[in-house]
């Protein structure tokens, strides 16, 4: 969805950043999981200098189009991954109820993204189905309302974990706990155990294009 170049003080400064989203299909179902990064920020556009794809256009790639999606998931509230919530006014847009209280605090996002006119907030508290076989895990770590999507599948879940670890490497390691929210280290590390011990058959990521499977 976007590539952008981490700026200083950022604990990857100087490298790229890839930010990505997932569209999920299921049980008739077409799901997106998180916006991406929004833009007319100025200081966020002269900050990151992203190069974005419009979500239009990676639906395209994907065979569908925002006219298909149903329901919006955000994994979490930070601008690049709730940036254009806009785009789908009358489509309920799911969060859990802590990140949104979070989110109000200074620096954290881009607080008109959230909810702009028009976009149906559906808070929710904790883990909650929200299509057949299709479930939000609460798994604070990154933020304190980070959530994460699992899809069951003959195989076992397939997970579009977000930001619960920022890499696949990180997630097979267990943890680092610079990716954590301030004080939420054993939060974090708990999240990762608790999607562990689902047995995933895949989980993806917001900035990490390889997805993690187990170890045969």
């Amino acid at each position: 969805m976007a590539t952008s170049i981490a700026p200083a003080g950022h604990p990857a400064a100087g490298s790229n950043i890839e930010v990505f989203a997932y569209l999920v299909r299921n049980a008739g179902m077409t799901i997106l999981v998180d916006t991406g990064m929004g833009d007319g920020n100025a200081f966020l556009d002269d900050l990151y200098r992203a190069n974005r794809t419009s979500i239009d256009a990676a639906l395209v790639i994907a065979g569908a189009s925002r006219a298909d999606i149903d329901i919006v998931v955000n994994s979490h509230l930070h601008f690049d991954d709730c940036g254009n919530n806009h785009l789908f006014p009358g489509i309920p847009v799911y969060m859990q109820s802590r990140e949104h209280d979070a989110a109000r605090m200074p620096r954290y996002t881009v607080e008109g993204w959230i909810a702009p006119e028009g976009v149906l907030v559906h808070k929710v508290d904790g883990d909650c189905e929200i299509a057949p076989g299709v479930t939000l895990l609460f798994t604070p770590d990154h933020t304190p309302g980070h959530q994460s999507l699992a899809v069951e599948t003959p195989s076992g879940p397939v997970i579009a974990g977000a930001q619960l670890a920022y890499t696949a490497a990180e997630f097979e390691a267990g943890g680092d706990p610079a990716e954590a929210h301030d004080g939420m280290v054993d939060i974090y590390y708990a999240s990762i155990r608790r999607l562990k011990s689902l047995q995933p058959a895949r989980v993806f990521f917001s900035h990490d294009r390889n997805e993690w499977q187990p170890s045969a």
